[in-house]
């Protein structure tokens, strides 16, 4: 999630159901799904796709629903229970305070209580630093209000003394955020320890590294290993590339894409009965390129985005792919995507990416095409693919389902490997 180029279109929220005690180290939390255009109609069961530990570990759960990863933490004393967006993209945590004039409880129209609000006056143990806090987004939701410390509790068995972050007086957004980034990309001008590097200097982790395990888009469930690698959640071997910088330091976690490739082989005759390719009036034609070739990505940097939706590549690159998977694809204005058949979600058929030109990674079509409605005149389903035009290359969620990704913070690099979808454990402290 950036403040200079994401344009937020559509939401998911991932709520907390239940509490796991610390176990062996680790902590696990189970969430519940619920999707929507926004926050709130998320919650109200509003259900549309459009576009846009003693080993020093801790494991967080999460659910994916193709959108965004949420937790619940709790903060001050006495606590209070907020829900914020996980962001492998930004850094600062920021939580909705309880005089935030936009919330429903002041007259406003955003029902803040939906997602918890924090009321600093009323926390024995919140500092206030006297220092503004302010961002706003491309699509022009802000959040303003200051930066101060309180103990953070992000699951029963960790628990941060003096933790900072910014408590939003005033924001037309609807949830906080929880960056996970470099601190290159803070927003306060003077870099603090944020919650990831807090968790290491309090002992609870012994190195600034993370792995997140996102599932199927079927699945309710995920995690983000603090401080560990789970080595039965990938396939082969991990492949360790150095994180590249941006202007000499460290800012972005990316990595350079070296090329990508499809592989189509479907046609209406195997096409499933299930509701991945809808089988009524849905718009299906014949492909067959079980020899694909590899077009250059030019190892332009690829970022690695948990709070991105969808994936976003150059224009040419799409039409390069999209002139090898589906040569009747067309771009749409309105959609700012394009349309595409929907039988490339056919089981078989997938894009690889390869990095550094060194490791793969293959990602099912039916996680990269999204059926978005039906034409009403003809009543076919309509698809588009999950890869929209940008000038620059953003790996989101429907890219990260497939690959185990190891964020190391310390080290500079990026640890990446083919997901294996298992509830199998084994976990190894990143020391």
């Amino acid at each position: 999630m950036f403040s200079v180029n994401r344009l937020f279109q559509f939401w998911g929220l991932f709520q907390l159901a239940a509490f796991a005690v610390a176990s062996d180290g680790f902590v696990k939390v189970d969430f519940d799904v619920y999707q929507g255009l926004n926050l709130s109609a998320a919650l109200s069961g509003y259900s549309h796709i459009s576009r846009r530990d003693g080993d020093g570990s801790f494991d967080v759960s999460l659910v994916n629903e193709k959108q965004f990863y949420v937790s619940k933490l709790q903060i001050g004393t006495p606590e209070s229970e907020v829900s914020v967006l996980l962001d492998t993209g930004s850094s600062d945590l920021w939580v909705m305070s309880t005089k935030n004039p936009q919330c429903k409880d002041n007259g406003g129209s955003i029902d803040c209580e939906q997602y918890g609000t924090y009321n600093e006056t009323a926390s024995s143990t919140f500092h206030d630093n006297k220092t503004d806090f302010s961002i706003q987004y491309v699509d022009q939701t802000y959040a303003k209000g200051t930066w101060g410390t309180d103990t953070i509790s992000l699951t029963e068995g960790l628990k941060l003394e003096n933790a900072s972050f910014a408590v939003a007086d005033d924001s037309d957004s609807n949830v906080g955020v929880f960056g996970i980034g470099f601190k290159g990309l803070e927003s306060n001008p003077e870099q603090y320890s944020n919650l990831p590097i807090t968790m290491k200097e309090q002992g609870f982790i012994k190195k600034l590294a993370y792995s997140l395990y996102l599932t199927s888009a079927e699945s309710e469930s995920g995690s983000i290993l603090f401080g560990a690698i789970d080595h039965a959640k990938y396939e082969g071997e991990l492949a360790t590339i150095d994180i590249s910088k941006l202007n000499g330091d460290y800012a972005y976690l990316q990595i350079p894409l070296t090329s990508v490739s499809v592989e189509v082989n479907s046609n209406a005759d195997n096409q499933p009965s299930d509701s991945s390719v809808p089988s009524t009036g849905s718009s299906v034609r014949s492909f067959n390129n079980s020899s694909p070739q590899s077009i250059s990505a030019n190892n332009s940097q690829a970022l690695l985005d948990s709070g991105t939706t969808l994936t976003y590549l150059q224009d040419s690159l799409i039409q390069q792919v999209l002139e090898q998977a589906d040569k009747n694809a067309s771009y749409s204005p309105l959609a700012g995507a394009y349309t595409v058949s929907c039988s490339l979600r056919l089981p078989g058929n997938s894009m690889t990416f390869r990095f550094n030109d060194e490791k793969d990674i293959k990602v099912p079509l039916s996680d990269l095409v999204l059926q978005t409605g039906q034409d009403p005149n003809t009543g076919k389903a309509i698809c588009i693919f999950g890869a929209l035009p940008s000038n620059d290359i953003i790996l989101g969620d429907n890219f990260l389902r497939s690959s185990y990704s190891v964020f190391n913070l310390d080290d500079k690099t990026i640890s990446i490997a083919q997901l294996k979808q298992t509830n199998d454990e084994d976990i190894e402290v990143i020391n």
